[in-house]
């Protein structure tokens, strides 16, 4: 959990520094970090290798094919790499950014956990959301963010009406760096897996930016429903 933390905290900083720059030269504030494994700075190329990473015994492995996920382009989304993070409890993480400040990322992970139920049923499920939470909680506690509200926390749906996949869902209202935002989390399990998706977004362009990430969140529900 410390190793986990200690990630959540360089993402922060790393993420601070990216609204710095985008608001000098755009008059707009990017989204600010994400939670567990959470980062928003720019993704490197993923290193490729022949030999997977060791895992725990017992332990489904996320394995370089899952690296080679061709995750869907949106468009006025830019997609970055693939992220891969140290260990395969964290798993790997996709950015889509915005022109308009707006920042969504989807984390593909086990947690260490042998088996993951699909959709929002499985009590691990309703435990990882608690950690996102609390971890958005301590990143508060620490200055990051200022008037930090939970605004809603229930069942939805990924992709509207429409959507096929059911999801734990948790919404937020903070200050940062000048900027009100809204975040949401999304969490559900899949295919063995953890898919939790933060999305985070100035305030003052809500509609605007409210259409695009539910376009974004259509296009990702459809991904993982096939």
């Amino acid at each position: 959990m410390r190793s986990i933390f200690k990630y959540t905290i360089l993402a922060v900083l790393c993420g601070l520094f990216t609204m710095q720059s985008i608001a000098s030269a755009q008059d707009k504030s990017a989204p600010p970090p994400t939670g567990k494994p959470e980062t928003i700075e720019k993704t490197e190329k993923t290193e490729k290798t022949d030999k997977p990473d060791k895992t725990s015994k017992g332990v489904a492995p996320i394995t370089l094919k899952d690296l080679a996920i061709d995750f869907p382009e949106v468009e006025e989304w830019e997609k970055s790499e693939i992220q891969k993070y140290p260990t395969e409890e964290m798993g790997f993480s996709i950015n889509y950014e915005s022109n308009r400040g707006g920042r969504v990322t989807v984390y593909v992970y086990n947690g260490g956990k042998k088996k993951i139920a699909d959709g929002t049923a499985d009590k691990v499920v309703k435990e990882e959301l608690d950690k996102a939470k609390e971890e958005i909680k301590k990143v508060a506690g620490l200055g990051y963010y200022e008037n930090l509200k939970e605004l809603k926390n229930e069942t939805a749906t990924l992709g509207g009406t429409s959507g096929k996949n059911k999801v734990l869902y948790a919404l937020y209202n903070f200050d940062a760096q000048g900027k009100t935002l809204t975040s949401e989390i999304y969490i559900f399990g899949n295919k063995n897996r953890f898919i939790k998706i933060r999305a985070t977004r100035p305030r003052d362009k809500n509609e605007i930016g409210d259409k695009m990430v539910a376009d974004l969140l259509k296009e990702i529900d459809l991904f993982f429903s096939n």
